[in-house]
């Protein structure tokens, strides 16, 4: 029983946030409109002397995929947002980014196809044969001909 429970473990830091941000405007939003709806930052740290707030979510497992949630808020001095960046590897942020895990078979086919298309443009680039033209024409030049005679230097 332990050892279904050690397995299972999984250890949570941080507290949950809203993946949808478009409530976040940049130079308009206020430190306190954050703190009334994300609550205290995480982290509090600075990026080339500019202000940094950072908010997470951290689901480490023992067995299984870990996933990991982060918006960090940079501030201007007169306490708007100057900037933000937000990354998620839960899976309802991933499909959301439309990069969501396929399933299956359906997936793998997916991965096939991609993988024989590629294959097929680098086989047709490397057996396409140079085009050269060719012609019976002889090479022609505007110098006189070398006739058997000038080739014997005088002495």
């Amino acid at each position: 029983m332990a050892l279904v429970f050690l397995l299972s473990a999984c250890v949570t830091k941080g507290r949950p946030f809203p993946s949808d941000l478009s409530w976040i405007t940049k130079e308009v939003t206020k430190k306190d409109d954050v703190l009334l709806l994300l609550g205290r930052p995480f982290m509090v740290g600075s990026a080339g002397g500019i202000m940094t707030w950072s908010y997470g979510r951290y689901n480490y497992h023992l067995i299984g995929r870990d996933y990991v949630k982060e918006l960090k808020i940079y501030w201007n001095d007169d306490n708007t947002v100057r900037d933000f960046s937000f990354q998620s590897s839960f899976p309802s942020d991933m499909q959301r980014a439309g990069v969501g895990e396929g399933k299956g078979k359906n997936k793998q086919t997916r991965q096939q196809h991609l993988i024989d298309k590629t294959l097929e443009s680098v086989i047709e680039e490397i057996t396409v044969e140079p085009h050269l033209e060719s012609s019976d024409d002889e090479f022609t030049t505007d110098e006189p001909a070398l006739s058997d005679d000038s080739t014997n230097q005088q002495e």
